[in-house]
């Protein structure tokens, strides 16, 4: 139950800064930070200065966000990784879980993403397909996280007609590189 009620306020707070992050400008491109990551076959740049990665540590879990647009700026999305411990991953190799990291040599991974009033979708990490995510640490102490094809699941909402908002359940991929800025 308390698992649930963290992700739950974690993936409100998250959609509520994905909804705060919307441009009137849909024309304006960005300039790449050399981290970006593909969700669901559409490939985010995590631009400079604009978009974001932070850690924060909460009940136990240290956590990164990374904000991701596409280059058109038409889509966006979030993507969360939990490391278990109250400080900043060392660098290694991280097995891929399908809920709260328990151990030190695990994350968890989840995404939000807004391509669209018809694609808008929310996603975990399954942790059935047995692969690693590889940390990095600069000499200034920053973050690197390598995330391979990693397997999720989650739900596809579809507001095209809000009077009959439709949800449904999919599976996807999640890979890329995300940079601690």
């Amino acid at each position: 139950m308390k698992k649930t009620f963290i992700y739950t306020t974690l993936s409100l707070i998250i959609t509520a800064a994905l909804i705060s992050c919307t441009k009137s400008d849909t024309t304006a491109s960005v300039t790449p930070s050399g981290a970006s990551f593909t969700l669901r076959g559409y490939n985010y740049n995590i631009p400079s200065g604009a978009g974001y990665t932070t850690f924060q540590v909460a009940n136990g879990l240290d956590v990164m966000i990374c904000y991701g647009q596409t280059s058109d700026n038409k889509a966006k999305a979030f993507v969360y990784a939990g490391f278990y411990g109250t400080s900043k991953p060392v660098a290694g190799t991280y097995n891929v879980v399908g809920a709260s990291p328990t151990a030190a040599n695990q994350v968890f991974v989840s995404a939000l993403d807004s391509i669209s009033v018809a694609k808008e979708g929310i996603f975990n990490a399954t942790g059935t397909d047995k692969v690693t995510a590889t940390v990095a640490v600069d000499a200034a102490g920053k973050i690197t996280l390598t995330l391979p094809t990693i397997q999720l699941s989650g739900s596809n909402v579809d507001n095209t007609n809000p009077s009959n908002t439709v949800s449904t359940n999919i599976t996807t991929t999640l890979s890329g590189t995300l940079k601690e800025q």
